[in-house]
């Protein structure tokens, strides 16, 4: 910390950074009884975190206090920074994240939201707590990615998070569960946040002693450029939201408003790659540190060389994360995915493959749910395949009022527009809307799916959709919870023999969808079942539901 602040005097210290009231409305858990004493006793727990039931996900807002107060406990210094922070979804004035952007020990996504009231994961803990004490030494926790090897999921763990959960876990300042896992997706609760903060107290001795001799109007600031353990300078930053609009002229749908219930999957949209596949990108949560070089150099060809890649995969979000052993004196690496569909009539859908080359040892690849993808990492003749398999999302009716009549349904019924892109008699794409009915309580995941379908690489056309229309028996049409794309391009074929419709194409004519392309994928993703091999009857490659019907 080299910059030089002035700290303000007893009185501003109070009003700047009030003392938490001692009693607490909740009691933690036996094991967390004696960190929240010590932090209580330090004065480190603000009242935000004092008023919450303990076993609740803390936020990120929340976390960014907890971690403001317990600097200043542990310094007996009161950090402020003259400037403020540049998030816009965040009041300008709320010093604990600014102090967590000026210390470099949280930071926002590329939008400058930082998302207060989020929650926070296990490996994004672990990059926060490796921020926080290279603030308070002035040096990085030291990296040993070994120990990883110590967790059962540890081939779970991202790219971008095993150096910080390897410096945390060997600082025990975080372990394993029971059952031998980190569980690096998890959300980190209230209690757990303390008593991770409340075993870094020993620094509290050590600090004091350090600003014993410095003088007391003066405290070392740290540098604003974002903090981190091992070799970068990675800051604990927020996923992203979903890719940006497509730029087009003419008119854009909004996103209705009202109160559509939300299910589904959720997160950030995944960058899809084009048909000439682009390098490698980083994950779209965080820009990952450099990866981790622990392979001797050899002293001659042969002597030291590592030939095992070790291929791992876990699922983020809508990504794969695909990390392997880097390969000694190997320039670059080609990746081969093969994706197939688990439906019950998939074995008459083609498998896709993609192929990628990256001089990284790990990639980021899309991902859809109920998929299996066989996965093959090759340099020279150096190899090594893993599968992984997505699993499929469903949704529930329970939460869901659904017509028996008619009258009913036309009274749960919402219109929405939409965008969609349309081909003009040149043969070129433009953006346009559409509008069509559902049910009013899945009106936003629908406006959700088509914006993903809107946005994606592909910009599929899409000449007419079909929602709610009360077509009596068991369709979901009837409930508004179905919709037909582009029917004349995708038709219908019944057990009986009787054909709606005139043809499917897919990779032939643009109108037919294709089967691992955006919009099955931006359906699937929010639990629509597609009508072209979800059942063993009919086929129905124009048809998405809702309840899979």
């Amino acid at each position: 910390m080299k910059n030089i602040i002035s700290v303000l005097s007893a009185i501003s210290i109070a009003s700047a950074c009030h003392v938490p009231a001692l009693a607490q409305k909740f009691t933690p858990a036996d094991w967390a009884q004696s960190s929240f004493d010590k932090m209580i006793s330090m004065k480190a727990l603000p009242d935000d975190i004092l008023s919450q039931d303990y076993t609740t996900s803390i936020s990120r807002r929340d976390f960014a206090e907890l971690i403001h107060y317990s600097y200043n406990a542990f310094t007996g210094e009161n950090f402020v920074t003259e400037s403020s922070h540049k998030f816009d979804d965040m009041p300008m004035e709320d010093k604990s994240v600014s102090a967590m952007y000026a210390m470099g020990i949280m930071q926002g996504d590329e939008n400058n939201e930082f998302h207060p009231n989020d929650n926070i994961t296990r490996q994004e803990t672990a990059i926060v707590i490796s921020n926080f004490y290279k603030v308070l030494n002035d040096s990085p926790l030291s990296i040993d990615t070994s120990i990883l090897d110590n967790f059962l999921d540890c081939n779970q763990i991202a790219h971008w998070a095993r150096d910080y959960v390897a410096s945390v876990v060997k600082a025990e300042y975080m372990g394993d569960y029971d059952d031998g896992e980190f569980h690096p997706m998890d959300n980190v609760t209230i209690e757990q946040a303390v008593a991770m903060i409340s075993r870094m107290d020993n620094l509290h001795d050590k600090k004091q002693a350090v600003s014993d001799s410095q003088p007391d109007n003066t405290v070392s600031k740290p540098n604003n450029s974002s903090s981190s353990s091992g070799s970068s300078g990675s800051s604990a930053s927020k996923p992203s939201g979903g890719g940006s609009s497509s730029s087009s002229s003419g008119g854009s749908a909004s996103k209705p408003s009202g109160g559509g219930s939300s299910s589904g999957s959720s997160g950030g949209s995944a960058s899809k790659p084009s048909e000439t596949i682009p390098p490698a990108t980083p994950t779209p949560e965080h820009t990952p540190p450099p990866p981790n070089d622990n392979i001797s150099k050899p002293t001659d060809s042969n002597e030291n060389a590592n030939y095992t890649l070790a291929a791992k995969c876990f699922a983020k979000d809508k990504l794969l994360s695909i990390t392997w052993n880097k390969i000694t004196n190997a320039g670059e690496y080609t990746i081969t995915v093969t994706e197939s569909r688990n439906h019950k009539r998939s074995g008459d859908i083609e498998p896709y493959t993609k192929k990628y080359t990256t001089s990284n040892t790990f990639i980021d690849i899309p991902s859809a749910p109920g998929r299996t993808y066989k996965i093959t990492i090759a340099s020279g003749n150096i190899s090594d395949s893993i599968e992984f398999v997505t699993p499929k999302i469903s949704n529930d009716k329970t939460y869901f009022t659904l017509p028996n009549t008619m009258e009913e349904a036309e009274l749960l019924m919402k219109e929405i527009e939409v965008n969609v892109w349309k081909i003009n008699s040149r043969g070129e794409k433009y953006a346009s809307t559409t509008s069509f009915t559902v049910h009013k309580d899945i009106a936003d995941i629908v406006y959700d799916v088509f914006q993903e379908i809107f946005e994606g690489d592909e910009k599929f056309p899409i000449l007419w959709v079909g929602g709610y229309a009360w077509r009596g028996g068991k369709s979901e049409h009837n409930w508004g919870m179905a919709l037909d794309i582009n029917p004349d391009q995708n038709y219908c074929i019944y057990t009986s023999g009787a054909v709606v419709g005139d043809f499917w194409l897919p990779y032939e004519n643009p109108y037919s969808i294709t089967p691992y392309g955006d919009v099955i994928n931006a359906f699937e993703n929010h639990g629509f079942t597609w009508g072209g091999d979800a059942w063993s009857g009919n086929v129905d490659y124009m048809h998405f539901s809702y309840f899979g019907t």
